[in-house]
């Protein structure tokens, strides 16, 4: 769990993808999808650089306040936690 670009963000396991909370009021604003539903496996997340960075299926995703969500390409596999 992490809070950043006004909100409090939660990374889900078993397909769950990357759940957005209000910061005020903590109402679920929505679960943004990440990788593969079929093998996902939701990990560390961080806020920082303009965005909410996640490590889930192997590969890293970088989420926006926008719901803007994209994958870093060239990410490697690797685990363990985040910092920003």
């Amino acid at each position: 769990m992490v809070a950043g670009e006004g909100s409090v963000w939660v990374s889900n396991t078993g397909g769950g993808g990357l759940t957005r909370f209000d910061a005020g009021t903590l109402t679920n604003l929505g679960t943004l999808p990440l990788g593969s539903t079929d093998s996902f496996n939701c990990g560390p997340v961080a806020a920082g650089e303009g965005g909410i960075w996640v490590f889930a299926s192997g590969a890293l995703y970088r989420a926006t306040g926008d719901n803007l969500v994209a994958k870093v390409e060239g990410t490697p596999f690797c685990s363990g936690d985040l910092a920003a």
